[in-house]
């Protein structure tokens, strides 16, 4: 009797693990999926801009550094929601490694065979790796963007405090991607930073 209840503890144990398993990988799936659309959004939005610009340019169209203000703002409501998902799908994925350290399952994340990046296939990257290059997308290419839409705002006719503002909108968004100042607030602190 003392058998099948213990027996019937571990089973409660696994399943209570699996659940556990099973929500923060939904949480985590949900977070990136709701990444996924803000990218998939702002990548649309940008590339319909550009395309503006230059048939506003062919059709003689004076005042185009407004198009230029439209484009950097929309960089930023879109890219501070992309990196607060892409953080929040960092929380999940270190619950699951936790969760998972020291089990069976652990084999297949230290074998790589359970990629965290699919975006870097060709090499095996850490665990800060896989933070820094993880965000690319909010750290490569909005800046890029914010670069691209600065170096139209100097190239085209367009009032000097506005440029500066690209500037200080660019450096803005540096600081705040990259995280070369933490800001406060933050609810639950990355595991694993030194």
């Amino acid at each position: 009797m003392k058998e099948k209840k213990g027996a019937d503890i571990e089973h409660l144990r696994f399943s209570e693990w699996v659940d556990k398993l099973q929500i923060y990988q939904t949480a985590m799936d949900h977070e990136q999926n709701v990444r996924t659309a803000y990218q998939s959004l702002l990548t649309t939005l940008e590339v319909a801009l550009f395309t503006t610009v230059f048939i506003l340019k062919q059709a003689g169209f004076t005042h185009i550094w407004v198009i230029f203000v439209i484009g950097i703002f929309l960089c930023f409501p879109f890219g501070i929601a992309c990196e607060y998902r892409a953080r929040n799908v960092d929380i999940w994925r270190l619950y699951i490694v936790e969760l998972v350290k020291d089990t069976d399952v652990w084999a297949a994340f230290k074998d790589s065979k359970y990629r965290w990046i699919p975006q870097i296939p060709t090499i095996k990257a850490g665990f800060r790796a896989e933070y820094l290059f993880g965000h690319w997308f909010e750290r490569i290419l909005i800046s890029g963007m914010l670069i691209a839409w600065l170096i139209l705002l100097w190239y085209f006719p367009s009032p000097f405090p506005i440029r500066l503002c690209g500037v200080l909108a660019i450096l803005v968004w540096i600081i705040y991607a990259f995280r070369i100042v933490e800001l406060r607030g933050e609810i639950i602190p990355y595991l694993y930073r030194k």
